[in-house]
């Protein structure tokens, strides 16, 4: 690891200009699209959190868990903030509630695999209409990837009762939650918002300068010439590997291509679905806390892209 960053920060010395640039164009992309979707609901979620949702569980907590997905009843109060937020806002809900002791582990697990989407905003407005200037695609796009998210949370939600073979142990909340003062909690809420969307936009320009360095290694483009033996076409499989890092700039490649929509939906589905690694290392910065595993996160979002990819297909074949 020592070596690799070593020969970063030398790459970076020679050459900075395509590194600076790159670091532009995420604070652009942080400052245009990121910060003003996401800060707002850190601080208003972390204020719901504070005020009311923790105050509602610790009256009661012997809450039978749902069926539909087999989760404490709050998963459905993060699905709702994280549907219309966006990454990572799903799992830094489930990381408050953690803190708050709403949540142990295992329940934190139980919700991960439903609320991990996507902003309708970025998929309608970025997507939809500023990228492809086409609404059908926002709204198929949209349609596919929240289903295949319920779909997932259903999925797991039934592996967990299948695989529960011992009873459930009570989560220990305090017998009476007693709501922090209105000035303790703006506070707790800007600082815990403004730390919480430094960390989203540190990773966003960490990961654009890997890509950047990627390209001028000829990394990616080297492994599309070997995926184009399969048949895939370059500027498709280019794409496909900018999004396993940072699916924006991904998305944008593939924006710029005149495929059929019954090519692209399914592929931008899965990117959509699956989020990269820079959003999967912004979620697991949360999710770390509730000792969460990377692998079953990471398992959760490939099953929810091949849900959102199986989706899509028919969308496809339907509308398309």
């Amino acid at each position: 690891m020592t070596g690799i960053t070593s020969v970063i920060m030398i790459m970076i010395a020679i050459n900075p200009k395509p590194y600076i640039d790159s670091v532009l164009d995420s604070l652009s992309i942080f400052a245009v699209y990121i910060f003003p979707n996401l800060f707002p609901f850190f601080f208003f979620s972390k204020v719901l959190i504070l005020q009311i949702l923790a105050n509602d569980l610790s009256q009661s907590k012997k809450r039978r868990r749902l069926n539909i997905f087999n989760a404490p009843r709050i998963g459905y109060s993060i699905f709702a903030i994280a549907s219309i937020s966006g990454y990572p806002t799903g799992a830094k809900l489930i990381s408050d509630c953690y803190d708050q002791k709403l949540l142990d582990t295992s329940r934190a697990e139980s919700i991960i695999p439903f609320t991990s989407t996507a902003s309708p905003l970025f998929i309608l407005g970025t997507i939809g209409t500023a990228h492809f200037n086409n609404r059908y695609i926002g709204i198929a796009l949209l349609i596919s990837h929240y289903i295949g998210a319920i779909l997932n949370g259903v999925l797991f939600g039934k592996s967990a009762i299948l695989n529960e073979h011992r009873e459930e142990r009570p989560l220990i909340i305090k017998n009476q939650f007693k709501a922090p003062q209105i000035s303790e909690t703006l506070t707790n809420a800007v600082s815990s918002s403004t730390t919480s969307i430094l960390i989203v936009g540190a990773y966003i320009i960490i990961f654009n300068v890997i890509i950047t360095l990627l390209n001028s290694l000829s990394i990616i483009s080297g492994i599309s010439s070997v995926l184009r033996l399969f048949k895939v076409p370059n500027e498709i499989s280019s794409a496909i590997i900018t999004s396993i890092i940072e699916p924006t700039r991904g998305i944008i490649i593939i924006s710029k291509l005149n495929y059929d929509p019954k090519i692209i939906l399914p592929i931008l589905s899965v990117m959509l679905a699956f989020g990269g690694m820079s959003i999967a290392l912004q979620s697991m910065a949360f999710l770390i806390k509730c000792k969460i595993k990377f692998r079953k996160y990471l398992i959760t979002k490939v099953w929810q892209s091949i849900l959102s990819f199986s989706v899509t297909l028919v969308i496809c074949q339907i509308f398309f």
